[in-house]
């Protein structure tokens, strides 16, 4: 589960670079506009990460640049040279009813491709038998390509957006995106003791969501050959890491820990299955030692009750500090629902973060089969109140128990169940309509 940022909190004290007004409340700008997933109760979402450019005409999304600085960016094809020397610059566009609106000069920088520069799209250019590309300063080319389409290049500018400073009374704080021309909208959390940026996310075994590190790579290497010294790599020109997520060989990530001093190590080891093997990492890599064990952030989360409504908010909080959670909780159904688009609209659904209906082998490989859906859940199947979607998320009640052997569609392996779950047959379909619908809407 990921948080969506609009945001909820009380006033808390203001960032350096904000204006005046409430500093947590989202708002936008002159040019820059939200968006906001309005429901028919009056319940409103806003859209996440997204903005709509006024000047442009078309949604962007924060993006960092060549240069450093985060832009507003819209979706864009990069461009290409027409000559050798990298001095007739064009966009190609694959061919289509609909050529791309826009195209990007990139720089980069070994396996690094940034943004540099946006252009809209001009007139039609003719057709490029060759092509150049600019990489790390060099013209590199010809290149031959078919099904695309060149166009000349008009100028275009993008919205810069800065982050503002850490703002809250405890240790999970807010850090807004604002802009020259007065947008201001929830760009992260920040725990501020590990001083990296974090995400809400509900893990096995805890009640309350924690604040997991966005930046934290896997700490999957070790430096001795029975992989039990564990060390954590990063890329030729990557930036040292604050924390890193310790990944069990069979179970996957389950904690986190600081990135302690770097370390030299003589050879490097990694899991194979079930055997520790050497591995050879990339020229330039650098390796650091796991520090102190890091206990996350965790946060308060509960349902605020909005009369005459049929959806309400679930708050996430530290503090003074509150973030609303992407789920609302609806009245009518009696269970938590999330925003996805189906058929081309946008629904609030239920179990879409949880156990799904999958579709199951009634025999091994060895015999034909027929598929049977079924769920496993942590609870009897007899619970009439809870829905669950399959995978083409169609909704069903849970139906009988199943108690027959089943295997994996693909494997053939047969399924064991853990202790303490059911497995359960589809029951009765539920029909999407009764799930609301919300309606995009930019200020």
């Amino acid at each position: 589960m990921r948080a969506a940022w609009w945001v909820a909190v009380g006033l808390l004290g203001c960032g350096d670079n904000l204006g005046a007004g409430d500093p947590y409340e989202p708002q936008s700008g002159s040019r820059l506009r939200l968006g906001w997933f309005t429901y028919d109760d009056g319940t409103r979402q806003l859209q996440q990460a997204t903005f709509h450019d006024r000047e442009l005409g078309t949604p962007c999304m924060p993006r960092r640049w060549s240069d450093g600085n985060v832009y507003c960016t819209p979706e864009a094809w990069s461009t290409t040279f027409a000559d050798d020397a990298c001095t007739v610059e064009v966009g190609a566009s694959p061919g289509g009813p609909t050529p791309a609106a826009f195209f990007i000069r990139t720089y980069s920088l070994g396996a690094t491709i940034t943004p540099s520069r946006l252009h809209r799209r001009g007139a039609r250019h003719p057709r490029l038998l060759q092509e150049w590309r600019l990489e790390g300063g060099e013209c590199r080319g010809p290149i031959t390509r078919s099904g695309f389409e060149y166009f000349e290049l008009r100028p275009a500018t993008a919205v810069r957006l800065r982050r503002s400073e850490p703002m809250g009374d405890s240790r999970l704080a807010l850090i807004v995106h604002t802009s020259d021309d007065g947008v201001r909208a929830p760009a992260a959390i920040r725990d501020t003791v590990i001083e990296d940026d974090c995400v809400p996310t509900r893990v096995t075994g805890s009640a309350a969501p924690i604040c997991v590190p966005t930046a934290a790579p896997r700490a999957s290497h070790f430096r001795n050959d029975v992989c039990t010294e564990r060390i954590v790599t990063i890329g030729p020109g990557e930036d040292q890491p604050i924390t890193a997520s310790l990944c069990e060989h069979s179970a996957g990530c389950t904690s986190f820990a600081h990135v302690a001093e770097e370390v030299s190590p003589y050879r490097v080891f990694a899991w194979s299955g079930d055997e520790c093997v050497e591995v050879v990492l990339p020229l330039g890599s650098r390796a650091f030692a796991i520090g102190a064990a890091l206990e996350l952030a965790a946060m308060d989360r509960r349902i605020e009750p909005v009369a005459a409504r049929r959806l309400d908010p679930i708050v996430l909080a530290d503090g003074a500090m509150h973030v609303p959670d992407e789920a609302l909780f609806d009245k009518t159904i009696g269970d938590e629902c999330r925003l996805v688009e189906i058929a081309g609209v946008h629904r609030c659904v239920p179990g879409t973060d949880g156990p799904r209906f999958e579709r199951y082998r009634l025999n091994s490989c060895a015999f034909p089969s027929s598929m049977i859906p079924l769920v496993i859940i942590d609870h009897a199947c007899d619970a009439a109140d809870v829905l669950i979607a399959d995978e083409r998320l169609a909704f069903f009640t849970l139906g009988a128990a199943y108690d027959g052997v089943f295997y994996e569609r693909s494997t053939c392996g047969a399924i064991a169940v853990p202790p303490g779950y059911s497995v359960c047959r589809t029951g009765f379909a539920v029909p999407i309509e009764m799930f609301p619908i919300a309606t995009l809407l930019v200020d």
